[in-house]
């Protein structure tokens, strides 16, 4: 859902420029973009009810730590603080997991004795690695045993204004 904001966004800059160019006129794009973007959060909080689905979990606007023993398909943190604890997990097949986090920041805990493969993206934003590494543009894999054992954790993690850091407990 946050690639339809972004895109309206898009829209309607795009829209205000050319209406202002060609025919003089000025529209308040951020006013009424911030304005439909409250109203999509208040909206998303209520029919949310503050849960989530079976095959998603989000943190919105606050803070909390989810020890993970059900791994879901999607977690999302948003505008939040999250720490997602998978080192209790225990994996009998391949189980992967999306992770997105925009304009929050992020704490993953995994165990170094579970084959796990976690790939970060990073756009203006901050990713660290327990090997020392830092990416804020790009792209890097980081794996705990070999990528080829099963069963695998894999973890896909992407970062947008926000940061990340993986640690192994």
């Amino acid at each position: 859902m946050g690639s339809l904001i972004w895109g309206i966004l898009l829209v309607l800059l795009g829209a205000e420029l050319i209406v202002k160019g060609v025919f003089g006129i000025n529209i308040p794009v951020f006013r009424i973009a911030f304005g439909f973007f409250l109203i999509y959060t208040g909206i998303s909080f209520l029919t949310n009810n503050g849960t989530n689905s079976g095959k998603k979990k989000v943190i919105s606007f606050g803070k909390q730590t989810i020890t993970v023993t059900k791994p879901q398909k999607k977690y999302q943190i948003t505008f939040g603080e999250g720490i997602l604890d998978f080192s209790s997990l225990e994996i009998k097949e391949r189980t992967k997991i999306n992770i997105t986090i925009s304009f929050g920041s992020g704490i993953i805990k995994i165990n170094p004795n579970i084959p796990t493969k976690v790939i970060a993206e990073s756009v203006f934003g901050s990713a660290r690695f327990p090997d020392d590494t830092q990416i804020s543009f790009g792209k890097y894999t980081y794996s705990t045993g070999p990528a080829d054992q099963e069963p695998l954790l894999e973890i896909r993690a992407k970062v947008t204004f926000g940061s990340l850091v993986i640690q192994t407990q």
